[in-house]
Parts: structure tokens; C-alpha cells; sequence
């Protein structure tokens, strides 16, 4: 099995299409004999390039020692509709640490998020 890095390459552009074709590879020998090939793999979902929210904060409801436990309130505008499973990933700056069970909640409302820390960066 290979594995190969292509730097470099720049997407269609696709917009409001559904994606690209399938990949082709094909190996040859002596630049004019084929030797295997598999025509029908793989294919790039693209979407739009992604915009800035209109407004994002983070504010924490708690105390401002350091140390401390407390809430983050996240607040931010989404300039679109999404669709079903559709996530988005929020990065706390160096030094955070997540308590055992993060609880999510969209505030005024029922909803329950999934949260899930994902590592350090």
C-alpha cells in the first residue's frame, strides 16, 4: 500500500454543483503499457468558500480568576440555513482544560447540543 501527499492543488470551481467526477489511476509500463488502472473512485464533495459570522463572542458567566471552573456563553449569527448534521467546531485558546461530562445547551430554548473536546492544539 501507497500513500501519496499532491501539495498544491487547487479545487474547480464547483459551486452550487454537487461535486467532482470520479478519480482515475492508472500505472504503466514503459510509458505505453498498461497495467492496471481503476477508473471509478473516490469523489470531492465542494462547497462554497465559507464566510465570517456577522457576529461572534464568548463571554464566560462566571468568574474571571484564574484556576477557576466556570460556563462559557458562546454567541455568534449565521448569515444561512443549515442542513441536517451539520457542526461546528469552537477552539479555546492554550491553557482551557474540560471538566468530565461538557454539557451544551442553546440558551431560551430545549435544545440540547452534542459537545465533544476533540484534543488540544
Amino acid at each position: 500500500t501507497y500513500t501519496m501527499l499532491i501539495k498544491n492543488i487547487q479545487n474547480p470551481n464547483l459551486i452550487n454543483q454537487t461535486g467532482t467526477g470520479q478519480f482515475k489511476l492508472q500505472t504503466y509500463s514503459n510509458e505505453v503499457i498498461l497495467v492496471d488502472s481503476n477508473g471509478n473512485f473516490g469523489t470531492m464533495g465542494l462547497a462554497p468558500p465559507y464566510g465570517i459570522f456577522a457576529l461572534a463572542s464568548v463571554l464566560n458567566d462566571g468568574s474571571n480568576n484564574a484556576g477557576y471552573l466556570t460556563n462559557y456563553l458562546l454567541t455568534f449569527q449565521i448569515g444561512q440555513k443549515y442542513s441536517a448534521n451539520t457542526w461546528f467546531r469552537l477552539t479555546f485558546p492554550s491553557g482551557f482544560s474540560f471538566g468530565a461530562a461538557i454539557e451544551c445547551y442553546v440558551q431560551n430554548s430545549n435544545i440540547v447540543l452534542t459537545c465533544k473536546p476533540t484534543g488540544m492544539m
